[in-house]
Order: C-alpha cells, then structure tokens, then sequence
C-alpha cells in the first residue's frame, strides 16, 4: 500500500519530554531526509516526549523535483510579506498545513541534501540552537540566515522563539547520506533524552561556526559565475565573484561563500557570503 506522504505521522511517548519535529523532503530532489522519515516511523521508539514526522513537500517527491511551484522553503513568512504569486502556490498551502506543528514543537530538525558531490555535511542553525548543533559531526556550523533569507522553516523557529537546526547531509545521491542523517537525528534524540540508544556523541570542539553576512540578489537573467566555487570556499578582498548581465561582482573583503551558481531569472539567489567566528 502507498504511503500517503501529505499525512503527518506523530509518535507520542505521553511521558514528559520536549516536542520534537522532523521533516525532510522539503525538496523533493533530496531524498535522505525522506528515507530517514520513512525508517522513523517504523523503528522509533521513544521513552519520553513527542515527535512530529513531516514529509515537506509530497508532490515534489513524487516527482522527484526540487518544488512545484516556489521553493517551500521561502514561503514561513507572514502573509503580509508574500506576494499573490507565493500565496497561490501548492507550497504555501502546504507551509499552512506545517506551521501549527511547529508552533507546537519546542526544537525543529530539518534534514536536507547537497547537489554538490565535494561538500561535506554542514549544519544551518538559528544562534539559539548552537550549542544543540555543537554536538553533530559536522566541521561547519552557520547561523544568520534568518536576517538575510527569511521564510526558511528555521526562520520560522526563529521567529516564534524556537530551536531550528537544519542538517545539510551530503551528496543527494550517496548511499551515506541517509546514514548520516539518521545518525544525526539519533544524536540529539539521545542528547534530548527522547531515546535509548548505544550511540555516542560529544562536544565537536573543533566546529567552525561562520554567521551569514550578504545574500546576492541577481538584477539580471544572465547571472554567470566566475568559476565553480566550492561550498564555504574562502575568497578575498578585490575577488572576481560573477557577472550579472554586464556587471562585475567583486568581492568586498576576505570572507566566504556558498550556494555560488549561476542563475537565469532576476532576483534568484545568486550566492551568500559568511563571516568566520571561530
């Protein structure tokens, strides 16, 4: 029988405990979080609190595309601050089905996958959720994306005083990326105390922590790259970035950057630059 993606699956110990959501799936074309999910609703067992187990978005998974219409991941924002086009969107009707079980959850894990085969897994966290991050294995760990790029699910947590951590899990297509992301949802079910589980953690002390600093916007349609950056590859001062129709982006100063590609629409996200903190 075919599972009915749209349905949330809830998993409830009735001892006290936090209340937890997963999701994955938000993209279609990343399929870890949604074998996670699926693994999940047979395999957990909790001994204290509650879990929501959300696939993001059923028709884009179906058909194995990133979205149907926008990018769900853009559409947690208030009403007043989405356009007639977002709210007639299949995701913006989906982001309304989600949001009551956010607000209702105190920590959101969100699983995601890369395009890019050279990129290890990476946490995207709100600065709350650091020292719940500090304890996957992952050499990355950024924050600010609240400010700079609003309506993501953990802007949401955000915005409603919760903890959001979104794991970036590696290459779509490996079979290890499953494997990581479940492993990650272990580790802070067990540091949650929600699981019994031979599975150890500790503090990652060698964690780097970046905050977002600048979102590019594209003006143009013809939106090209420099050269194929590499995820939280550094750049310096005076740096040929991209061209943007006929205009050269340099870089500002010595920073980093990520999600570097090259766009064909106006207002696409051209690419994000971070700060190191430690």
């Amino acid at each position: 029988m075919k599972m009915d993606l749209k349905e949330i699956k809830t998993i409830d110990s009735k001892k006290t405990g936090p209340t937890v959501t997963i999701m994955g799936g938000i993209h279609g074309n990343e399929p870890c979080g949604v074998k996670t999910l699926l693994h999940l609703i047979k395999n957990l067992e909790l001994i204290s609190g509650k879990v929501h187990l959300i696939f993001g978005n059923p028709r884009a998974i179906e058909k194995k595309v990133r979205y149907i219409d926008i990018n769900l991941n853009r559409v947690f924002r208030d009403d007043k601050d989405l356009s007639q086009k977002e709210k007639g969107s299949y995701e913006y009707s989906r982001s309304r089905e989600i949001m009551p079980y956010l607000i209702e959850s105190d920590i959101l894990i969100d699983l995601h996958s890369i395009s890019s085969k050279e990129t290890n897994p990476f946490v995207i966290c709100n600065e709350d959720s650091l020292d719940l991050a500090k304890y996957l294995p992952v050499s990355i760990c950024c924050h600010g994306f609240d400010s700079i790029e609003p309506g993501a699910t953990g802007y949401f947590m955000y915005k409603n005083n919760k903890m959001g951590v979104c794991i970036e899990c590696g290459f779509h297509e490996k079979d290890e990326t499953f494997q990581f992301a479940l492993n990650s949802v272990n580790i802070l079910l067990k540091k949650l105390g929600m699981i019994k589980s031979n599975i150890n953690y500790k503090v990652n002390k060698n964690q780097k922590i970046l905050r977002a600093d600048h979102i590019y916007k594209t003006k143009t349609d013809k939106f090209r790259i420099a050269k194929k950056f590499k995820n939280f590859e550094p750049v310096i001062t005076g740096q040929h970035i991209a061209t943007d129709g006929n205009e050269k982006i340099f870089s500002d100063y010595d920073q980093y950057i990520i999600f570097a590609d090259d766009r064909d629409e106006v207002g696409a996200e051209g690419f994000i630059y971070l700060r190191g903190i430690s």
